[in-house]
This record gives structure tokens, C-alpha cells and sequence, in this order.
């Protein structure tokens, strides 16, 4: 998402300018498309991934003149410990970063809650699922925080388009989840299907990269940053 924000302003005349803010955070967005582009998945969600970048819009509202977004990733595991209960329990293997994704969403501007959409219609770690959402939307429905938006992403579209070309995930969302799908509906709230591969190839059963894979081969991908960042062109 971030490599194509930054492919796009060079291409286009975007309403946006955008650099890199850290040499981490250039090497680290760089080492993912490099691992794509030799038909690998990056390496799981590490602790840390916090990555930066200074964006000069026309028209991001909530932004002054320039301003600078950090994106912190953190990974499932993390997510799953911070709202398995109304309190993160000791035994907690990830207790220090549940926590401080607890104090970062307080203070975010938005959210992007990343659900693996094979997951959901195989109905995988539902009842996980279940426990969290109820927890997170509880924890947010808490929260004054009226300005801050909420993107829900269903990745790995790519997966449905011949399986299920009807498929919509934010339906059986609603159906399966309907006290986190009413409690997201009170706050600025939209959902995303994306893939970050238009046309995967497949090794030994699994959904690969393409050779020489870019991010323009990505579909809807920009459409939740866009959102998020209030961009309408």
C-alpha cells in the first residue's frame, strides 16, 4: 500500500506528496516487495514494525499543511492477547505490546483491523475471532473518539474470484459477528475487500507472488488508505 502511494505520486499528479520518513522504514517496505517479487511471502509481523512517512496533502483534513503518519503493524498474536478479555492476562506471551496497541489505538487517527477472508469463510478461529471482537468493539465503544476511522479489510481477494464471485465478506461479517458489525456502524466505519495479488501463481497448493511482482499488481489495495487519508481524487 505504501510502495503504491509512493509509485502513484510519481506517476500522477496526485493530491499528495509523499517520502519516506527513516531509513527503516525505506528498507523495510523495500525488502517486502523485493521478497514478492522472488514469489515469497515476507516473513510474519515482527515486533517493532513500526514504519513512517511524511505526507504533504491539498486536501487531508484532519492534517495541517504537512504531517507525519506512523504505521505500526502489529501482529495477530498480539491483537488476540489484547482483547481476549476485559484485561490482558499475565500469562500473556505478548503482554507489553497488547498493551501499548491498547494506548495506540486510544490515540490513533484510524484503524486498520486486517481480516484473513479464507479464514472467515472456512470459519477458522471463529470463536477467537468472536471473543476479540467483542472486546475490541466494547473497548472502542468506550472511546470519545468520534474522528477516529475505522477500516475493515478482508484481504486475499484473489482467492474468491473463481470460487465464489459472489462472495461478500462483510456479509457474512454482519451475519456471523452482528454485535461487532452494529457497534463499528456507530463509528466512521467502511469495509474493504483487497488483495495484494491480482494473479497469484501456485507452489505446492499455496497462493504465491508472481515473478517480478510490483504493487501495481495489487487490486483495491489503496482504496482504505485513500479513505483514511481523506483523498477523493
Amino acid at each position: 500500500m505504501v510502495d503504491r502511494l509512493l509509485r502513484l505520486q510519481i506517476e500522477k499528479d496526485m493530491p499528495y506528496e509523499m517520502t519516506f520518513r527513516t531509513k527503516e522504514t525505506e528498507d523495510f517496505i523495500t525488502q517486502m516487495i523485493n521478497e514478492m517479487a522472488k514469489s515469497k511471502w515476507p516473513l510474519k509481523t515482527a515486533k517493532g514494525n513500526i514504519y513512517e512517512v511524511d505526507i504533504t496533502t491539498r486536501n487531508v483534513l484532519f492534517m495541517k499543511s504537512n504531517g507525519i503518519l506512523s504505521f505500526h503493524d502489529y501482529g495477530g498474536e498480539v491483537f488476540l492477547d489484547a482483547f481476549s478479555g476485559p484485561e490482558i492476562g499475565s500469562e500473556s506471551k505478548f503482554k507489553e505490546e497488547a498493551e501499548a496497541m491498547k494506548v495506540e489505538i486510544k490515540q490513533a487517527k484510524g484503524i486498520f483491523l486486517v481480516i484473513d477472508t479464507v479464514e472467515l469463510y472456512n470459519n477458522m478461529q471463529e470463536e477467537k475471532l468472536l471473543n476479540c471482537l467483542f472486546y475490541l468493539s466494547d473497548f472502542l465503544k468506550k472511546e470519545r473518539n468520534k474522528n477516529m476511522r475505522l477500516a475493515v479489510i478482508f484481504t486475499k481477494s484473489d482467492q474468491f474470484i473463481e470460487k465464489d464471485s459472489l462472495f461478500n465478506p462483510e456479509s457474512i461479517f454482519k451475519e456471523k459477528y452482528p454485535n461487532a458489525y452494529v457497534n463499528f456502524k456507530n463509528r466512521n466505519t467502511r469495509y474493504f475487500f483487497v488483495t495484494a495479488i491480482k494473479e497469484p501463481i501456485i507452489i505446492d497448493g499455496k497462493y504465491m507472488p508472481p515473478k517480478n511482482y510490483k504493487s501495481t499488481d495489487s487490486v483495491n489495495i489503496l482504496e482504505a488508505a485513500k479513505w483514511m487519508l481523506e483523498i477523493n481524487d
